[in-house]
């Protein structure tokens, strides 16, 4: 229990026997608190007075791959469920029932974390070594993996700079313009050249 004044947070219920290896997800209006470990689902209900939850038993998840979740989302109407692990983003559908149906998954090499966007129209996924961003079909729920990427470069540090150099053409001996932006914040740093000599406009 969560005291609203001090942020103080006390013991109110204790479930001993679902959380193995688990993720927690609250369903789009926050009356279910949905529970996965490694395909076995449970449902919990508030019991009234925001401050305990009632079991409300095993979910049917029909054709659930069973992989151990890193993460769970869900989209804005609550129509679709997310399922991060194993360096795949799974997709549920979510019955008339509250149940959950298996739609399909998508491998991402790699895969740390993904969330979805406000307008429920993208999903970004985050890897090793890259941010990849995701078109969704707010219909179905499907992510389609788009171009857009930022890849990622060592230790960054919390500053950005933008520098123009000059090179010179080995072959012709002429000079060409090259321009590089360097965008730093902590853990990430994109670095882009609108014309290496490699003809490459991005390089990692």
């Amino acid at each position: 229990e969560r005291d609203s004044e001090t942020g103080s947070l006390s013991l109110a219920q204790s479930f001993d026997d679902y959380f193995r290896r688990s993720a927690l997800l609250w369903d789009a209006d926050r009356t279910r608190l949905l529970v996965d470990d490694c395909g076995t689902w449970r449902a919990f209900a508030s019991a009234g007075d925001d401050s305990s939850l009632e079991d409300s038993g095993e979910l049917t998840v029909a054709e659930d791959p069973g992989r151990c979740p890193e993460d769970l989302f869900m989209d804005t109407s609550g129509s679709f469920l997310y399922r991060i692990g194993d360096e795949h983003i799974d997709l549920f559908a979510v019955e008339d029932s509250g149940d959950l149906r298996f739609v399909q998954t998508h491998e991402a090499v790699g895969l740390r974390r993904a969330l979805i966007s406000n307008s429920d129209n993208h999903v970004y996924a985050v890897t090793r070594n890259a941010l990849h961003v995701y078109a969704r079909a707010t219909e179905t729920g499907v992510p389609t993996r788009t171009d857009a990427e930022v890849r990622f470069r060592g230790r960054a540090r919390r500053s950005r700079s933008a520098t123009m150099a000059r090179t010179s053409s080995s072959s012709t001996g002429t000079a060409s313009a090259r321009t590089c932006f360097n965008l730093k914040i902590p853990r990430i740093q994109y670095y882009w050249t609108t014309c290496p000599p490699s003809g490459s406009s991005r390089s990692s």
